[in-house]
Parts: C-alpha cells; structure tokens; sequence
C-alpha cells in the first residue's frame, strides 16, 4: 500500500483512505471505521476483499501535524502543512 501519499475523504458518508497509486481500488478509496469508542482518531481498514487481515489505523494531531501510525508495519506518514487546489477544492497535501 506504498504510494506518493495518502488522503482521507468523506465517499457516500463514510470517511475513506486514498492512496496516490496507480492502483484504481487504492485511488478510489478504502473505507475506514471506527475501532475505538472513546478515541474518535482510531480506525480499521477491512483488507479482507485482498485476502489480508483488517489493518489499525490512528491518527494523531500534535503541534499542528497530523500523523497517520499503521499497526502491522512500522509506517508512519505526516500531513504537510502547505495547502493544494485539487478540483476546485482545498486539501491539505500529503508530501
């Protein structure tokens, strides 16, 4: 699940992890849900339809970053503070 970044966006509702891949289903986006009651940071990813097991995902926002910790792997990613006009919107990249 390695690409140039990653983004959250909100698709039919839900809040979804994209990957800039070259992979349509990883652009497109992977669900997220929550996992934790009481931390509204914490999220799972369902990777079963790839044959993996679910993957943990928290997010923490200290001192103006914002860093994604992936479970299973020692992977951890910041969200750049410059902001990016994609398709008419404002998005915080994520280089």
């Amino acid at each position: 699940m390695v690409g140039a970044g990653v983004r959250v966006a909100i698709s039919g509702g839900r809040p979804v992890l994209r990957v800039a891949t070259p992979i349509p289903t990883l652009m497109r986006g992977l669900a997220l849900y929550p996992d934790d009651e009481r931390d509204p940071w914490v999220f799972r990813l369902d990777l079963s339809r790839f044959g993996m097991d679910t993957v943990r995902i928290v997010f923490r926002h200290v001192d103006r970053t914002t860093t994604m910790h992936l479970e299973p792997m020692p992977m951890t990613m910041r969200k750049a503070e410059t902001f990016v006009k994609r398709r008419g919107h404002k998005v915080l990249s994520t280089r």
